[in-house]
């Protein structure tokens, strides 16, 4: 696994080898940081040298050393090389991103906390939008015949034990005999989430 940064891009690369055949399969994951610094939306794309046409859910662009279709202007769809991409380099190289995401910001919280504890109270709102931004980075619920069904599938599954999903948290204190807080991100692996059925809740509460 690998990690490359540049003034926009943050990318991960990740290879392994074929399960069934010795040859060498790889992918990379990348986001657009300004997904992270201002909420803005990627629409990710898959790339094989030059992207595709096809467009995915994601909100990360892909690449590695798919199987194309005869037009090569799309994935070869039920291939199982694809899929084993999907499954195995995809994943790490998206979990390895964000990893790198939460150092990254684990350190500019310890920059806030350090401000937080020599001043007093901050502004509290950008934690919230930080939060807000950083769901954005999980893929959303993707149907089965979806051709990156594998990827979506394996990651979450690899999350259930990564302390990678942010919560909101209060950390309190005293300076000059008043009581402060400071608002911040905890890291949860997703068996410690709650999911919460909203429409229930309507329908218990009307």
């Amino acid at each position: 696994v690998g990690l490359e940064v540049t003034d926009l891009f943050k990318i991960s690369w990740a290879c392994s080898t074929a399960p069934k055949k010795a040859s060498l399969q790889f992918a990379g994951v990348a986001v657009n940081m300004s997904l992270i610094s201002c909420g803005h939306k990627e629409e990710g794309k898959i790339f094989v040298g030059l992207p595709l046409k096809e467009k995915t859910e994601l909100p990360v662009h892909v690449s590695g050393n798919f199987s194309l279709d005869p037009g090569r202007n799309n994935l070869h769809k039920e291939s199982a090389w694809n899929d084993e991409i999907f499954a195995g380099p995809c994943v790490e190289a998206y979990l390895e991103l964000m990893q790198s995401i939460k150092v990254h910001l684990e350190s500019e919280q310890e920059e806030r906390r350090l401000a937080w504890l020599k001043h007093g109270n901050i502004k509290h709102e950008e934690i919230f939008e930080l939060g807000k931004n950083i769901q954005m980075l999980f893929p959303p619920m993707i149907q089965k015949q979806n051709i990156i069904y594998e990827l979506f599938k394996n990651l979450y599954q690899k999350l259930e034990d990564k302390e990678l999903i942010p919560c909101l948290a209060i950390e309190t204190g005293f300076r000059q005999k008043k009581s402060q807080y400071l608002s911040k991100l905890r890291w949860i692996s997703l068996k410690e989430c709650i999911f919460v059925e909203e429409e229930k809740i309507y329908r218990d509460l009307s």
